[in-house]
C-alpha cells in the first residue's frame, strides 16, 4: 500500500506537497475517470506513471496487471466519465484483482511514446515489451522479472497439461528445453475462501498435491517457491539451478 497519496491539481499555487500528500500539476478532465465520488487518473495514465517510477520487477507486475482481463468475481468497482452518476457506488480499495477493462500493448506503447524523457520512454518500453497479460498474480510477475535479471531462460506462461482425471492444469512457468515446470506458490489458493471452491484447507492441500503428481506423471521436472524465497536473490537462484535451469 503506498505510503503517500498522489493528487492532481490544475492550480500550481494550490499548496505544497506534504509528508503524506504529493501534489502534481495536471488536467482534471483529460485522462480522468470517476469511481463513486472520486475522480481518479485513468488506467493508462496510472499504469504509465507507476511503470516509469518503479524498479523493473515491480513495474512488470503493474504492467502485467494492466494487460490482464478482469475476472467477474473480482470486479467490484465502477468507472465512468467524470460527472456521470454512479448511483451511490463507493469504490473498494482493498481488492487485489485487476479493475476496469484491460489495456492493450498498443495503448501502452502509444502512451509511452508521449513521455517527455527519452530515457523514460526507453525504460517504459522495455517493461511493456516484457509484460504479459497471461501472468496470474503479482508474485508470478515478480518471479518472471527476477528470473530475467538473474540470467535464467524465459519461460512459457500458462502451459496446459491434460491430467488423467480429465481436467486441465495450466502451470505458471514452463521451460520447454529443460522440460521443467515451475510455480510461484502464493498462499491465496490455500487460505482464501473465494479461491477454494468451498473446499476445506486440508482438501485444498490434498488437491494441489494430486495436481502436482499428475503433472509430474508427464515425465517433467517440477519446482516451486513462495514469497519469502522469491524475494531472496540467493535462495531463488538456488531453487532454479537445482531444478536444472541454466544461468547465464
Amino acid at each position: 500500500m503506498p505510503q503517500k497519496l498522489h493528487s492532481v491539481t490544475e492550480v500550481a499555487t494550490s499548496g505544497r506537497s506534504t509528508c503524506s500528500v504529493v501534489r502534481h500539476v495536471g488536467s482534471l478532465s483529460k485522462g480522468v475517470r470517476q469511481s463513486g465520488p472520486f475522480l481518479l487518473t485513468d488506467k493508462l495514465t496510472t499504469t504509465l506513471q507507476l511503470v516509469s517510477t518503479f524498479s523493473f520487477p515491480y513495474a512488470v507486475a503493474v504492467c502485467d496487471s494492466s494487460l490482464h482481463l478482469p475476472e467477474n468475481r473480482g470486479i467490484v468497482n465502477q468507472f465512468t466519465a467524470p460527472g456521470v452518476n454512479t448511483a451511490g457506488h463507493m469504490p473498494r480499495w482493498e481488492t487485489d484483482c485487476p479493475q476496469g477493462p484491460a489495456l492493450s500493448v498498443d495503448e501502452l506503447r502509444a502512451g509511452a511514446g508521449l513521455l517527455r524523457s527519452k530515457a523514460a520512454r526507453k525504460r517504459v518500453l522495455a517493461v511493456i515489451d516484457f509484460a504479459s497479460g497471461l501472468s496470474g498474480s503479482a508474485g508470478e510477475s515478480l518471479s518472471r522479472a527476477k528470473m530475467l535479471q538473474l540470467g535464467f531462460p524465459a519461460p512459457v506462461l500458462q502451459k496446459r497439461f491434460a491430467l488423467r482425471d480429465g481436467s486441465d492444469a495450466f502451470v505458471d512457468f514452463w521451460f520447454e528445453e529443460q522440460q521443467v515446470v515451475a510455480e510461484f506458490d502464493g498462499m491465496g489458493k490455500y487460505l482464501r475462501s473465494d479461491w477454494g471452491g468451498g473446499l476445506s484447507l486440508q482438501a485444498r492441500i490434498i488437491a494441489e498435491k494430486q495436481r502436482e503428481d499428475q503433472i509430474r506423471a508427464h515425465g517433467v521436472g517440477f519446482t516451486r517457491w513462495d514469497w519469502k524465497e522469491m524475494m531472496n536473490r540467493d535462495r531463488l537462484t538456488y531453487i532454479l539451478r537445482q531444478a536444472g535451469l541454466p544461468q547465464i
